[in-house]
């Protein structure tokens, strides 16, 4: 299994999940070079220290620290800071890396392409993953009404 399989199970522990599909793993290849799937490979969805994620992957913390200051700066990986520190974690799939996929606009080509293999994606394997899951991934809040405790939602 190579870190871009590793990854997208990850990814697949998360509500929205990220289900195998040839249309997840192009994608992935294209947002996330070999370097930053290793990373990611590594990474859980709470933030870190840099130094956590790079001893876990077996690699140099500076590297590695280099490589998430990159992935940040593409919207792959979130971070904040706290007491002086970066912490680093990764993001699910929805909301997350799809967003931030999309928001760059730099390369209409590569964007335009990202933009069908999601499509594709999302009719090949996302639908069939949320249709079936368990959790609701959304709920309807009416604006400026109350709502009684004790309400269901059905």
């Amino acid at each position: 299994m190579d870190n871009y399989d590793v990854l997208r199970k990850i990814l697949d522990t998360t509500v929205s999940g990220a289900p195998g599909s040839k249309y997840i793993d192009e994608i992935l290849k294209i947002l996330f070079t070999p370097e930053e799937a290793e990373v990611a490979a590594h990474m859980k969805f709470k933030g870190e220290l840099p130094d956590e994620i790079a001893r876990r992957a077996g690699m140099d913390a500076a590297a590695t620290a280099a490589i998430l200051a990159g992935m940040m700066r593409k919207g792959l990986v979130n971070y904040r800071k706290k007491e002086g520190l970066v912490l680093y974690n990764l993001l699910p799939t929805v909301p997350g890396i799809f967003e931030t996929s999309m928001m760059n606009h730099a390369d209409p080509d590569r964007r335009e392409r990202l933009a069908r293999l999601w499509d594709e994606y999302n009719r090949d394997a996302m639908i069939r993953s949320l249709g079936g899951s368990p959790t609701p991934q959304m709920r309807v809040v009416a604006v400026k009404e109350s709502i009684r405790a004790g309400t269901v939602v059905s």
